[in-house]
């Protein structure tokens, strides 16, 4: 459901697509101590499977299975910030399956329809489909909208401002995983929660919307309007 056009670097992370000969490379280097030389059969089984997939590339430090664990926590991490640029964000009943492989499945539909003359089974995907596609012209647009910025921010975070930033943010763009317009519409609330109050004192539907409000226009009754219209939406 991605498609690079061309590299790019994003926070940590190189976003590419992967070739079919760096597979094969990648494979004989591995196994080069090997007594036993791979089959062919199964080089070409995996060039064919994994060429022309995307991936999100870290250079990492650190023991063989800490820095796995760091290379899944990072990349959960950069694509849920690349939904930020990512369509799911603004049709609610729009999911995204930019994560790691396998962490966000399509849905499925199983059925078994049974009738005096036979019986049917059926299996299909019930989700929408959406690829992501960074073409040359769509990361101008990511560019022209805070890339970044994003980018900056999650490679580091040079005060509590950025923190709380980073952290709502993340919790902002995993709302595209979401299907149901009401789960997506709580992780949005949440995240303005997290920049938009001061403590854990002040009320919540007074002083966001407002502050929202305020961000948005500088029209007096426009204000008003955004302000009750987030009362309504959060009650």
């Amino acid at each position: 459901s991605v498609f690079v056009e061309a590299p790019f670097a994003f926070g940590d992370a190189m976003v590419r697509m992967l070739a079919g000969a760096e597979v094969v490379e990648v494979l004989k280097h591995s196994t080069r101590n090997i007594a036993a030389p791979v089959p062919e059969a199964l080089m070409e089984e995996l060039r064919r499977k994994w060429m022309g997939q995307p991936v999100m590339e870290f250079k990492l430090t650190a023991e063989r299975e800490r820095a796995y664990e760091l290379a899944l926590e990072y990349a959960e991490t950069h694509c849920a910030l690349l939904q930020f640029f990512g369509a799911p964000l603004h049709f609610l009943t729009l999911p995204s399956r930019v994560a790691p492989r396998g962490a966000h499945p399509y849905r499925e539909a199983h059925t078994v329809t049974f009738s005096d003359v036979g019986f049917n089974l059926n299996q299909r995907i019930i989700d929408p489909p959406w690829a992501f596609e960074v073409t040359h012209a769509m990361f101008t647009r990511m560019q022209e909208i805070g890339f970044d910025a994003v980018s900056n921010l999650v490679r580091a975070q040079e005060c509590e401002y950025e923190e709380r930033a980073l952290a709502a943010l993340l919790v902002y763009c995993r709302a595209a995983y979401h299907g149901d317009p009401s789960d997506k519409l709580m992780q949005v609330m949440t995240a303005l929660e997290m920049v938009a109050l001061k403590d854990q004192g002040e009320p919540i539907m007074k002083s966001v919307g407002d502050r929202i409000a305020f961000g948005i226009t500088s029209v007096a009754s426009k204000r008003a309007q955004i302000a009750q219209n987030f009362t309504e939406v959060y009650g």
